[in-house]
Protein backbone atom coordinates (compact mmCIF):
# COMPACT_ATOMS: atom_id res chain seq x y z
CA UNK A 1 0.00 0.00 0.00
CA UNK A 2 1.61 3.12 -1.33
CA UNK A 3 0.79 6.39 1.22
CA UNK A 4 1.07 9.74 -0.17
CA UNK A 5 0.98 12.45 2.37
CA UNK A 6 -0.44 10.75 4.51
CA UNK A 7 -3.30 9.07 2.90
CA UNK A 8 -3.16 6.03 1.11
CA UNK A 9 -3.04 5.52 -2.77
CA UNK A 10 -6.73 4.26 -2.97
CA UNK A 11 -7.89 6.82 -0.74
CA UNK A 12 -6.50 9.32 -2.60
CA UNK A 13 -7.47 8.19 -5.94
CA UNK A 14 -11.33 7.69 -4.68
CA UNK A 15 -11.17 11.60 -3.44
CA UNK A 16 -9.97 12.59 -7.01
CA UNK A 17 -12.19 10.82 -8.66
CA UNK A 18 -14.88 13.04 -6.58
CA UNK A 19 -14.01 15.85 -7.33
CA UNK A 20 -13.25 15.00 -11.13
CA UNK A 21 -16.88 14.02 -11.09
CA UNK A 22 -17.99 17.44 -9.37
CA UNK A 23 -15.98 19.35 -12.10
CA UNK A 24 -17.90 17.63 -14.91
CA UNK A 25 -21.09 19.94 -13.51
CA UNK A 26 -20.16 22.61 -14.79
CA UNK A 27 -21.52 22.35 -18.29
CA UNK A 28 -19.49 25.39 -20.14
CA UNK A 29 -16.30 23.36 -18.95
CA UNK A 30 -17.42 19.81 -19.12
CA UNK A 31 -15.18 18.81 -22.23
CA UNK A 32 -11.49 20.04 -20.99
CA UNK A 33 -8.64 18.05 -19.41
CA UNK A 34 -9.11 18.29 -15.90
CA UNK A 35 -6.14 19.89 -15.12
CA UNK A 36 -7.44 23.03 -17.30
CA UNK A 37 -10.82 22.19 -15.53
CA UNK A 38 -9.35 23.04 -12.15
CA UNK A 39 -7.21 26.09 -13.61
CA UNK A 40 -10.74 27.82 -15.36
CA UNK A 41 -12.37 26.80 -12.01
CA UNK A 42 -9.55 28.53 -9.49
CA UNK A 43 -9.47 25.31 -7.62
CA UNK A 44 -6.38 23.64 -6.63
CA UNK A 45 -5.70 19.81 -6.69
CA UNK A 46 -6.14 17.48 -4.07
CA UNK A 47 -2.58 16.95 -3.47
CA UNK A 48 -1.85 20.41 -2.96
CA UNK A 49 -4.54 21.03 -0.36
CA UNK A 50 -3.05 18.47 1.58
CA UNK A 51 0.58 19.24 1.36
CA UNK A 52 -0.65 22.72 1.88
CA UNK A 53 -1.89 21.91 5.04
CA UNK A 54 1.19 19.70 6.36
CA UNK A 55 3.15 22.88 5.67
CA UNK A 56 0.60 25.14 7.50
CA UNK A 57 0.46 22.78 10.56
CA UNK A 58 4.03 22.05 10.75
CA UNK A 59 4.42 26.49 10.69
CA UNK A 60 1.96 26.18 13.48
CA UNK A 61 3.57 23.52 15.58
CA UNK A 62 6.97 25.24 15.50
CA UNK A 63 5.87 28.92 15.75
CA UNK A 64 4.55 27.46 18.71
CA UNK A 65 0.63 28.19 17.84
CA UNK A 66 -0.41 24.43 18.09
CA UNK A 67 -0.16 22.65 21.36
CA UNK A 68 2.55 20.20 20.85
CA UNK A 69 5.66 18.72 22.58
CA UNK A 70 9.02 20.27 20.85
CA UNK A 71 12.52 18.26 21.46
CA UNK A 72 15.00 20.60 22.59
CA UNK A 73 17.61 18.67 24.12
CA UNK A 74 20.00 17.75 20.76
CA UNK A 75 20.17 20.03 17.54
CA UNK A 76 18.30 22.73 17.11
CA UNK A 77 15.12 24.62 18.69
CA UNK A 78 12.63 23.70 16.09
CA UNK A 79 13.49 19.66 16.57
CA UNK A 80 9.75 18.20 16.47
CA UNK A 81 8.92 15.46 18.76
CA UNK A 82 7.00 12.03 17.65
CA UNK A 83 5.24 10.66 20.91
CA UNK A 84 6.16 6.99 21.02
CA UNK A 85 3.14 4.36 21.51
CA UNK A 86 3.41 2.52 24.93
CA UNK A 87 2.13 -0.92 23.81
CA UNK A 88 4.00 -3.59 21.65
CA UNK A 89 1.24 -5.76 18.90
CA UNK A 90 1.82 -9.62 19.65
Amino acid sequence: MEIRCGINKGDHDHLEKVQRRATKVVTEIRDLPYQDTLWVLKLPSLRYRRERGDMLQTYKILHRLEDMALDTTRGHSMKLQKSRCKTAPR
